[in-house]
């Protein structure tokens, strides 16, 4: 993203420096991992200083169809352990860095550093506290408050939307015959069936145990069904393969809409009850199947 702020009168190249290889310019290239490796400034400063590959380089990032060669002054912004970027100054006109400059890049470095590595820490902490360690997705902390927002639409905006409980079926028997970590890889498995089947603006979660929810914001009964069909079809018919051992899966569904039938909106609370009620109907009517407000889906 080199030259994304230019002063006035300077053409900013970022467009056409994305297409720059620095492995065409190997001298130019060894000085960049010097500076990496011994976390120190790199600084050219003029095009006569540098070896023809650098002048090269520098004069396809840095000028404008009227500008001198540029001198650079760069140095490696780190997070974490890693390098994540470079922090630059550049001259359309030759000339000698001073030492406060080089000192004061080395102090900016560092704080725009320990910027990144805050925001990274709070991103990871963030999405450990709404992320399920096993399957790695979003867990009922995230859900609920996603749900309270779509009933808020839905008395707002008269927006419906749609929860499916999913469950595993005979998942004691699961973990019983090929142990914890057998379970632990069906439990994944289906999660990756899951992301792989749902649309950019629905969400899953698992729910608790091997239960998982979908939820389907602005869908009618018939893509609903469709989308349920979709999911119990994929996991009948995947090859849950644990250390050489084909285990058979199915799951069954209760679905619930926030408006049903009377057109009343209800709490989540009320919702995620009729859901789970749906599914216990689908489990007691042999499993491998779903149940919405109309009774079992014909999938």
């Amino acid at each position: 993203k080199t030259h994304q702020w230019c002063r006035e009168g300077v053409a900013s190249l970022v467009d056409e420096n994305q297409t720059v290889s620095i492995d065409a310019y190997p001298c130019w290239r060894k000085q960049l991992l010097e500076m990496v490796d011994n976390n120190q400034v790199a600084h050219v400063t003029g095009a006569t200083d540098a070896p023809p590959p650098d002048v090269a380089v520098i004069q396809s990032e840095t000028e404008s169809a009227s500008s001198d060669t540029a001198s650079v002054f760069c140095v490696p912004v780190r997070a974490q352990g890693d390098v994540v970027g470079f922090l630059g100054l550049d001259s359309l006109a030759p000339r000698k860095w001073r030492q406060d400059l080089h000192d004061l890049l080395i102090i900016v470095s560092s704080l725009l550093s320990g910027a990144l590595e805050r925001n990274m820490l709070e991103e990871q902490l963030l999405s450990q506290s709404i992320r399920d360690p096993m399957t790695g997705l979003h867990n009922r902390r995230y859900l609920m408050p996603r749900l309270s927002e779509l009933v808020e639409r839905a008395e707002r905006y008269d927006e419906n939307f749609t929860v499916a409980m999913l469950d595993i079926d005979h998942f004691k028997q699961i973990n019983d015959t090929v142990g914890h970590l057998g379970g632990d890889f069906v439990l994944r498995r289906f999660a990756n069936i899951l992301e792989d089947l749902i649309r950019s603006t629905d969400v899953v979660a698992r729910f608790g145990g091997e239960e998982f929810m979908v939820v389907l914001p602005g869908t009618n009964q018939i893509e609903v069904q469709q989308i349920i069909g979709r999911i119990l079809a994929a996991v009948r018919s995947d090859h849950f393969l644990f250390e050489g051992r084909a285990i058979p899966v199915t799951v069954s569904a209760g679905v619930a809409s926030g408006r049903e039938r009377d057109d009343r909106m209800i709490s989540v609370d009320a919702v995620i009850n009729r859901a789970d009620h749906r599914l216990y109907l689908a489990k007691q009517a042999g499993r491998d199947c779903a149940f919405d407000v109309s009774g079992p889906l014909g999938l």
